[in-house]
């Protein structure tokens, strides 16, 4: 035999039925002009239930979490890792957010971290730098008096961590060149790149602009070091993918940038690296011109030691 509902029930039923009526019309209208919004809208069912409209810790029972609370990143006692010191921080405790990209400390000041504590973040556009400067993917050779002279060897490598992280996340952890995004299967990696104005008159090379390239455009960009490891033909398919360039083309761009490489390379140019030092980062005391040219040979032989042998077995 069916129970009647009690007054306490049936009174309840009507209770929630009025307020998500009124909540309907609510989140469909907006409040509008004399219309008041109810506290529903604030805390689902709050004063509907007995037990809406409880706090259970800092919340309210049925409350509504918000865009930024549902959005916004864990709180993290980040840290500053190097690539080639992250199984060093992973064994004293670190760990890696793999949303954030980042390794972090799980028992905030933990000793044996601190040296990887994180610095204050670099400004995403960095002081004078011009981010319309040398888009897109072409030929991009170093001059040899310059080789071993870029940003990642004139910083410490905390500091690089710093800078590259800013420049893979200012574009979105996608090539700039190209649209790609890091694949460990491929073997397709993420890369922060400089771009480089150079004045005759003075013979300042100058920074305009870091750069995110994914490792294929990376390289086709110095074309000269993957000829010197045995890439080139991998380099200039991959150009003239990205460019739409035809055999002809793309030959005569390298041409080009190989003369240019030639003149420049007879010169010995000052570095300005303002972009960056302004924005905090602290420089190493690079290689003088002469020392740079001796470990561009030495690390020119060795490629074509190891090409040779490679080619043999």
């Amino acid at each position: 035999m069916p129970t009647t509902p009690s007054p306490v029930t049936a009174t309840t039923r009507s209770s929630m039925t009025r307020c998500i009526d009124q909540y309907r019309v609510t989140r469909r209208h907006g409040p509008g002009p004399g219309r008041v919004r109810s506290s529903f809208d604030e805390t689902v069912g709050g004063g509907c239930h007995p037990q809406v409209g409880q706090v259970h810790g800092r919340r309210r029972w049925g409350a509504r979490m918000t865009t930024n609370e549902t959005t916004r990143p864990r709180s993290r006692a980040w840290l500053d890792v190097p690539f080639s010191e992250k199984d060093q921080a992973k064994a004293h405790g670190a760990r890696w957010d793999l949303a954030a990209r980042r390794w972090y400390d799980p028992r905030p000041r933990t000793t044996a971290l601190q040296r990887w504590a994180a610095l204050p973040d670099v400004p995403e556009l960095l002081p004078g730098e011009d981010r319309s400067f040398g888009s897109g993917l072409f030929v991009d050779m170093i001059p040899r008096t310059c080789w071993f002279t870029n940003v990642r060897t004139c910083v410490s490598p905390r500091d690089w961590e710093r800078l590259r992280r800013m420049i893979l996340g200012r574009a979105g952890h996608r090539c700039e060149a190209c649209g790609a995004t890091e694949d460990r299967d491929a073997q397709r990696w993420l890369e922060a790149h400089e771009r480089w104005s150079y004045d005759d008159r003075t013979r300042t090379q100058t920074l305009r602009r870091l750069i995110c390239l994914c490792s294929p455009c990376h390289l086709s960009t110095h074309i000269g070091y993957a000829n010197v490891t045995g890439r080139a033909d991998e380099a200039l398919a991959h150009l003239r993918h990205v460019t739409g360039m035809t055999d002809q083309q793309a030959a005569r761009h390298v041409d080009d940038a190989g003369r240019l490489w030639t003149d420049r390379s007879a010169r010995t140019w000052r570095l300005d690296l303002r972009v960056i030092t302004d924005a905090g980062v602290t420089l190493r005391r690079p290689e003088a011109p002469v020392q740079r040219s001796r470990t561009a040979d030495r690390v020119l032989h060795a490629h074509r030691i190891d090409d040779r042998a490679g080619r043999r077995s």
